[in-house]
């Protein structure tokens, strides 16, 4: 059950952008004196690829590969909503609850209105014992779900994740 959900999410995930990362730049510098200089706030990881190996990895739930791409890309976009849900996903593949909760409220900051990012907060929050936030972040999902009564775009999403 648990290997058809991850399975089921990371598909959403690996489908639901054609951009895997959303950057604002390139991260590198300009040119300083007229010689290109490397910046030294120059990204340490090619994002887009550590993004398709941390979904690749999800893929064949090692989560622990997972993880750490993710933590990579977050290094170089840290706003960005794609690998904020693949880092809960794997986090919660390694049963490390508290970096999943992070991970999906950080995910909730760059789009309130994620439905996956909510349902793995509510998900996460569960495993951490705080049935109280779960059940919050359940209802939000429910009225939501009442309110698009199987009309608006999200419809199959909502009341799945009800």
């Amino acid at each position: 059950m648990r290997t058809n959900i991850i399975l089921a999410t990371v598909a959403t995930l690996a489908l639901s952008a054609s951009s895997p990362v959303w950057a604002n730049g390139d991260g590198g510098g300009g040119s300083y004196g007229g010689a290109d200089m490397p910046s030294v706030s120059a990204p340490r990881y090619d994002a887009a690829k550590e993004y398709q190996k941390g979904i690749d990895a999800l893929k064949t739930n090692d989560f622990k590969t997972a993880d750490t791409a993710f933590n990579h890309v977050l290094s170089v976009v840290p706003k960005s909503l794609g690998p904020l849900l693949g880092s809960g996903i794997a986090k919660s593949g390694l049963n490390d609850f508290k970096g999943a909760s992070t991970a999906y409220k950080n995910a909730l900051s760059v789009d309130a209105n994620n439905i996956l990012a909510q349902r793995g907060y509510a998900l996460s929050l569960v495993n951490l014992g705080d049935t109280d936030g779960a059940a919050k972040q359940l209802d939000v999902l429910k009225k939501r779900a009442a309110t698009c009564a199987d009309t608006c775009a999200d419809a199959a999403e909502l009341k799945a994740a009800v």
